[in-house]
């Protein structure tokens, strides 16, 4: 038989399962522990993967259908709010890569004029 005192959190006097905290208490810390980390990839919790992956769909769908690219920077500007948690990760905004043509990182399109010029 386990020891019953007063819970420490609630203050109910039940049976103590751990760190002076009732089971209903110590099992509800438990659970609210396991959701804030993703023990796999602590930078990237299951609610970011399950955005982007929502996210992707959505831009693969417009995609397939061809939506011109006007309609892709308003469809992207309508979904900002609903994407805040990985706002940072992501290029909601619609700009592309910078300034560069056909969206190339300006480092590539650097290397691309290096190897016509060399030609």
């Amino acid at each position: 038989m386990r020891k019953r005192s007063g819970c420490m959190n609630c203050g109910e006097v039940r049976e103590i399962a751990a760190h002076g905290l009732c089971f209903a208490c110590y099992r509800r810390e438990q659970r609210e522990g396991s959701r804030s980390v993703d023990l796999h990839s602590p930078g990237i919790q299951g609610e970011h993967c399950r955005l982007f992956a929502g996210y992707c769909q959505i831009l693969k769908a417009l995609s397939v259908i061809g939506v011109s690219e006007p309609d892709v920077t308003r469809i992207k500007q309508i979904l900002a709010p609903y994407l805040q948690l990985v706002e940072p990760l992501l290029n909601i905004a619609g700009d592309r890569m910078g300034d560069s043509p056909r969206g190339m990182h300006p480092l590539e399109e650097e290397e691309r004029d290096n190897v016509l010029v060399n030609k």
